[in-house]
């Protein structure tokens, strides 16, 4: 009897440590959702990827870049840029929870982050089958105003009630709030980081946005957790467009966080 406790307490160990692993590479909510999709035996492409899939709303995206990097690694032995790079997002890791930040990726020396795919708002629980078939024409929206937003959300949910549309507009204004205060963060916090040989600090591009986007896994090797949509490709046009050690935020943004200090672009 005592065999096979041990054998079943180092198997409920195993399993948590798995959970845990996964759950440091994707969201946990997703855990649960691929742990189904691979008991159901889902074998075509498309059920997989449509149970896995899901549409949030009022999401905000940050792209970070690390400003004249391609030159500056080219100067410098690899495994130094790889322990600087690695230095460098260690800081901006550590700030993650404090904002109520979920890191996407690193592509390079680009910082990928985002709050609200997590813990805010969704459209509807799964893709709908519907849009898969709109995909292939899909065309790249216009940046949405708050109240256009809104709108959005009484049309999708059938809701008229000003509370639940008063509420929603808050926990965008929150989530673009805390993604601002990451984004002043991570400039602050790159400053303390000095490129290994040139002994100067790291200078910062930042681009922010905030919309809506489609999250999901993809592939079935090495397992990749990724955004599509406006709000992706928004924030991306924000960090190449913007200028070092400044956040350039879009309109839809700076809408919901008005009270900062932001300066037109010229």
């Amino acid at each position: 009897i005592n065999q096979q406790e041990q054998i079943i307490r180092e198997k409920t160990k195993n399993e948590r440590m798995q959970r845990s692993f996964l759950e440091n590479i994707l969201p946990p909510s997703l855990v649960g959702d691929l742990k189904e999709a691979q008991q159901l035996h889902l074998q075509s492409t498309f059920k997989r990827t449509k149970s896995l899939s899901q549409r949030h709303m009022g999401v905000s995206v940050l792209f970070a870049d690390l400003v004249g990097f391609t030159s500056y690694s080219a100067q410098v032995d690899p495994f130094k840029v790889m322990v600087f790079l690695n230095d460098l997002f260690q800081v901006f890791d550590g700030m993650c929870d404090e904002y109520n930040v979920y890191k996407i990726e690193t592509i390079g020396d680009c910082y990928v982050a985002t709050v609200g795919v997590v813990t805010g708002e969704l459209m509807n629980m799964k893709v709908a089958a519907s849009q898969s078939a709109r995909s292939k024409k899909y065309k790249k929206e216009q940046i949405e105003s708050t109240d256009s937003i809104s709108q959005r959300i009484s049309g999708l949910s059938g809701l008229s009630d000003s509370s639940r549309l008063s509420s929603m507009r808050s926990s965008f204004t929150l989530n673009a709030r805390d993604l601002v205060g990451f984004a002043k963060a991570m400039i602050r916090g790159s400053r303390e980081v000095m490129k290994p040989t040139l002994n100067t600090p790291a200078i910062m591009r930042v681009g922010i946005h905030t919309g809506s986007c489609v999250s999901g896994i993809i592939g079935t090797k090495n397992l990749k957790f990724c955004l599509l949509g406006d709000a992706v490709e928004t924030a991306a046009e924000m960090e190449s467009t913007g200028t070092p050690d400044c956040i350039h935020a879009s309109e839809a943004l700076v809408g919901l966080v008005s009270d900062e200090k932001w300066e037109k672009c010229k």
